[in-house]
């Protein structure tokens, strides 16, 4: 799997594993028990499915080293300098940020 799509994927994940604990919390009665629970197992199988992606797909293509934070703002990578996308090892100036600009 490429590092963006690695990226995008562990972004997605997180969002639905927040929505669907947020949801959860919205449903307080007594006979939406079930519901909340489904709804809490979703989450933390999401979470758990977001950190196993980052662990095992959100490293360089070029190092072979992990990037856990910041994996889908980072254009370079923190430890090769090198561009994620086009390979292109960059200067000192210019990779000393490694973040993207939007």
């Amino acid at each position: 799997m490429k590092f963006q799509t690695a990226a995008r994927l562990t972004k997605t994940l997180l969002v639905c594993s927040v929505a669907f604990c947020i949801l959860g919390l919205f449903l307080n009665s007594g006979e939406l028990v079930v519901i909340r629970m489904v709804l809490t197992i979703l989450a933390m199988l999401m979470l758990t499915a977001s950190i196993i992606v980052t662990l095992v797909f959100c490293k360089c293509p070029y190092c072979g080293k992990r990037i856990f934070f910041g994996a889908s703002s980072v254009a370079y990578c923190p430890n090769c300098r090198r561009n994620l996308e086009t390979g292109k090892k960059g200067s000192k100036k210019k990779a000393a940020t490694t973040r993207r600009k939007y």
